[in-house]
């Protein structure tokens, strides 16, 4: 869909990161999955399908680590202008300069700890059932830096469950409430439109 907007070929860079700290973000948010277990299924759908775009795209695409990216972001940065510079000619798109990616005299606005934030934000008994839920044959073809090995226990596995139809629930109900709230808005909306028409208004 973003390559049909461009003429011709153009250039992505996909930056992936670590399952759990996407999952610890988004339950966060109001738009995201409110459950563990829906979150990891959620990464998972979303980036299987990235991957196969990635497919489509072959030769077109950078893939990065979020994490190696604000915690080695001169040699990162360095490695994606490389990579522009070729990807310059090849598509013939107008220069860019190169300094734009450099600090040039000013400090980068990235807290490194914000990538294993995670680490205390998520309960430990959710860190171990997504690490077991989430497919690691998917986190090793994207080579996710420094991804444990660890083993759930039933009692993980059941309380992440039991987290994940809490969240669920809270899902739905909060779609309800916003259903009728705009339900409520268009009634209103059809009254009012209904009182400028009646003959007493004219």
């Amino acid at each position: 869909m973003l390559r049909s907007a461009f003429s011709g070929r153009c250039a992505f860079i996909h930056v992936v990161r670590n399952p759990i700290g996407v999952v610890n973000s988004v339950v966060r948010s109001d738009w995201g999955p409110s459950g563990y277990l829906r979150g990891a299924h959620w990464w998972t759908d979303h980036l299987s399908a990235c991957l196969a775009s990635e497919r489509e795209i072959a030769g077109d695409c950078l893939r990065l680590s979020f994490e190696s990216l604000i915690t080695e972001t001169e040699d990162q940065l360095a490695s994606v202008s490389q990579w522009l510079d070729t990807h310059t000619v090849q598509l013939g798109i107008s220069a860019y300069d190169a300094d734009m990616l450099g600090r040039r005299g000013r400090p980068y606005m990235v807290n490194p700890d914000r990538a294993v934030a995670w680490q205390t934000e998520m309960p430990a008994y959710a860190q171990r059932a997504l690490m077991q839920a989430i497919p690691p044959a998917l986190t090793s073809s994207v080579g996710i830096p420094g991804w444990p090995v660890t083993r759930a226990t039933a009692a993980d596995v059941m309380r992440l469950i039991g987290q994940n139809l809490i969240g669920a629930t809270k899902e739905r109900t909060s779609d309800r409430l916003r259903y009728r709230l705009r339900r409520r808005a268009r009634l209103r909306a059809v009254a009012v439109r209904r009182t400028l028409r009646s003959p007493g208004r004219r």
